[in-house]
This record gives C-alpha cells, structure tokens and sequence, in this order.
C-alpha cells in the first residue's frame, strides 16, 4: 500500500495500479486499495470504473468522510448530479465543516439548477474561509445564472483580488458588463478571451507575423479572421461594411458555408474559407472579427448602423422554394427550430417540438423545417402521435447547406427559433424571427429586452423563470393569434 500510495502521489499510475491489485489480490476487503484504486480510475477519466470501486470500499467502511468527496467526484463526472449531491452529503455529515466539499456540492447543484440550495453552500464555505477564490467564483457564475448581475460583477472581483491572473473571473466579470448593457466597460476587456481555457472559449488566435490593427492605423490589406461558431460570424458579420473604413482593402475569412451569403453584399471583399490558412503576403494587418463590436458598437445608438439585410440568400432558389412551398393551402409558412447544440448551454435554450408546434398552433400556419441535424424520426414522430405536418425540404441539407437554409428562410413568412445559428441567420437576412430565450439568456441579448440591437427583425420571448418555458409558450400563443388575424382581418 505504502508504494502504491507513493507512485500514485507521484503521478505513476500503472505502477500505483499494480501495487493496488497486489494488494487486493491478497485482501479482497482492503478498503485502502479500493478507495485509491477507485480515485485513480476518476483520475484516468474511467468514472463508471471509480464509483463501483469507491462504492465497494465504503460497503466496507462507510465512515470515511473523503470516499464520499471522491465518490461524488466520481458521479459528477459520469453527470449524475444529484447522487453526487448525496454522496457530498453523507461527506458533510461526517465533516460539516468541509469547505472543498460545499463547493463542489454547490456545484453540483447549480447544474440541477437548484440554485437555492447551492448558493447556501457557496454561503456556508464562505463563512468558514471568506476568501476563499474557489466559493467566491463559483457564486459569481451563479448569480450570473439569476441574473443578479451586481453580485455576480462583486463576486468575480473577489475573485481577483486573491487571484489577480485568473481569467475565468475576468471573463465572467466581462459577460456580465456586456450583459448589463456597459459596453464599453464590457468591450475594454474582451480580449481576455484569448486566454480562456478550452472548456470556455475554443478559438485559437491567428498566430501571424504581421501585425495585429490597431485603432488609427490604415493598411492597405486588413485579414479579418473569425472566432466562435457560425451564429457569432454572422452577428460579427454586420459590422463588415463599417470595417471597410480600417483599410483600403478587406480581406475576410469566414465559415465556407456562409462565404456566398456574404459575397453577394459585398462583392469588393476577398473572402476565404474558415480552416484554410491565408498567405501572409495577401494582407498587411489582420484583427479578430469579434473586436470589430468594440471599435463600432460602443453605444447602443450606434447599433443604428449595421444594415438590416446584410447577407442574400440566391434569389433563384429562393424563387424555387418559394414554388415548392406554395398551394391550395393559404395558411402562412412558419419556420421553426427548436434545439441548440451548443455544448455548455444547449440544453437549457432547446425546448420539445411538441411545445413549441402546439404553442403556435398547427390550425393557423404551415410549419416549415429550420433545425440543423437529422430530425427526420422526431418529425414522423410528431405525425404519427398528434396529426401534426412540418415540412422537410429535401433539397435543402439544414445544416451543410446554409446557403439553401437562407433561402428557405426568406420562403418562409416568418421564423421561430430557440436561441441557435438559425436565428442569427433570420436576423441577417432581415427575415422576422422570434427568439425563444431561457431566463439567463446569452450576453447578446442583454437583459429585459423584447429586441434585439443587432437584429431589428427580431423579437425577443424570455424565460421568467429558469427552466420553464410556460410563460414563452403563453406569450407565443397570444401573439400568433393575433398576427394571424391582423393577416386575415
């Protein structure tokens, strides 16, 4: 156990794995061997593995405090949540003062959104170390949660105050002043997300040896390289046409799939595709797209600017469509999406097709397919339990295809979507879209706004609160309605 222990301190885990089977092969029952055994299948990202080992050990001995902490690790991982809480729990009985454990505990609560529960954990660690970076942070992304801005800002100064070089705080700090609408204050320190790890921002920064623009500069070439996803370039995107006052040339690169939607706005810019890089010799100056809102959009007035339709679907296929789409039946095309797949907060912005159609109401308009994916088997679902049609162009690929997906758009009358790249697609092309939003939406869309600065075709429903989409669905209904009859009246 004594060598196990040591090579396993040491970050030598094959051979802390041997010692530890040694001994369990001799002692089966061996509570050490299993807890260490189960602790560096967690380590290993084997969690199934780690909770039956550390579960195995506590049958033997249930009164170790630090099985429970390790189990809870464990079930995090495997995204059991609440039986992470449980196991943080039996730990808290044990050792009520254990501040490591409240956290993580509060943690784990917060992605139940419990967030009573987990900023009374959060409270209770502070209380027993009152600067303690970890409780301080991890409140301030709650509050976030609740939209208590004020508190979530203090928090993340605390944060800094005993860790001045850590970014997520400052990051968080950022989100929230561009959320509450300062947005100087918010844009003077955006480029904090360069230094975000790969869970909070996945971009990587062009490494060049040209320089980097500077305000006052003029170059004869600027590259503007993208950042984020396919939603962040075209919301980007509508500050294209005042950049062209940076340099007597544009150079851009941007997701292929939107380059011809671009192009046909701004025949006089050089696009490239996103992935390829573009030969320094081309371009004399380059700057991230999203730096593009700090230099123009330092006010909301100055919103103003950005063009309503700043990207063109191709008039032929929207013609095409428009053919395709057309019938005896006079009811108004609705395009819906109801999912996101972003990967922190997908699921609290997608809601179920059922709601969605059934808020609209499947007698009042004709439902036309927007969602990205193979959706096929839930739109057949859909059919077959409830009667309800929305309609699939097969020419159109939702999701490779974004130049088909603009033209399906514009067939549409209007478009209803939860918070995804279909929206910001509607916005650019001008198109009327409504914005499902959970009650803590992205900064984007600021706070108590029913529109949108960047999207004045865009109407904003939100969550009051969070995780329930009734009051969206409600609201949905009653405007439906409404534009309906103002259409027939």
């Amino acid at each position: 156990m004594a060598e196990g222990l040591s090579f396993h301190q040491q970050g030598q885990f094959d051979m802390a794995q041997q010692r530890y089977t040694q001994v369990l092969q001799l002692q089966p029952q061996n509570f050490d061997a299993l807890h260490l055994s189960g602790v560096l299948a967690s380590q290993t990202q084997q969690p199934q593995r780690a909770v039956e080992l550390i579960t195995q050990a506590l049958r033997i001995n249930p009164h170790v405090a630090g099985a429970f902490i390790n189990l809870g690790v464990a079930l995090r991982q495997l995204k059991q949540h609440q039986a992470a809480v449980d196991a943080y729990d039996q730990a808290l009985r044990l050792q009520p003062q254990d501040v490591d454990t409240l956290i993580n505990r509060g943690v784990a609560l917060r992605v139940l959104h419990q967030h009573a529960q987990a900023l009374d954990s959060y409270n209770q660690a502070l209380a027993l170390q009152p600067h303690r970076a970890e409780a301080l942070y991890n409140r301030g992304l709650l509050f976030n949660d609740l939209n208590r801005l004020p508190e979530a800002i203090a928090d993340f100064e605390s944060t800094l105050r005993v860790i001045p070089q850590y970014h997520p705080a400052r990051w968080g700090q950022t989100l929230c002043h561009l959320q509450a609408g300062d947005l100087a204050l918010g844009w003077q320190t955006y480029d904090i997300r360069w230094l975000q790890d790969e869970k909070e921002f996945t971009t990587l920064a062009l490494v060049s040896a040209k320089p980097k623009w500077q305000p006052g500069d003029h170059p004869t070439r600027l590259l503007l390289w993208p950042e984020q996803g396919v939603g962040d370039e075209l919301m980007w995107g509508g500050l294209l046409q005042q950049a062209k006052v940076c340099a007597d040339q544009l150079l851009v690169q941007l997701d292929a799939r939107l380059i011809p939607l671009f192009q046909r706005v701004m025949p006089d810019v050089a696009f490239f595709p996103k992935g390829t890089p573009v030969n320094e010799s081309l371009y004399d100056a380059h700057l991230p797209i999203g730096d593009l809102a700090g230099l123009f959009c330092q006010e909301f007035n100055e919103f103003q600017n950005i063009q309503p339709r700043y990207v063109s679907a191709d008039p032929a296929r929207v013609q095409a469509l428009c053919i395709d789409l057309s019938g005896t039946d006079s009811r108004p095309l609705c395009g819906i999406s109801w999912r996101s797949k972003n990967d922190k907060r997908g699921q609290d912005r997608s809601m179920a097709l059922l709601d969605l159609v059934q808020a609209i109401g499947s007698d009042q308009v004709r439902f036309v397919n927007l969602q990205y994916g193979d959706v096929s088997d839930e739109i057949a679902q859909l059919k077959l339990a409830h009667g309800i049609d929305v309609i699939q162009c097969k020419d159109v690929d939702n999701l490779q295809d974004l130049d088909g997906l603009a033209a399906l758009i514009e067939a549409c009358d209007w478009v209803i979507s939860v918070d995804n790249s279909t929206v910001h697609l509607a916005g650019a092309l001008g198109k009327p879209v409504w914005v499902l939003l959970p009650f803590n939406a992205d900064w984007r869309w600021f706070l108590n706004r029913t529109d949108s600065p960047w999207y004045p075709s865009a109407t904003l429903y939100r969550q009051t609160t969070i995780g329930d989409w009734s009051s969206v669905i409600s609201a949905i209904r009653s405007d439906v309605q409404n534009r309906c009859q103002q259409r027939y009246g």
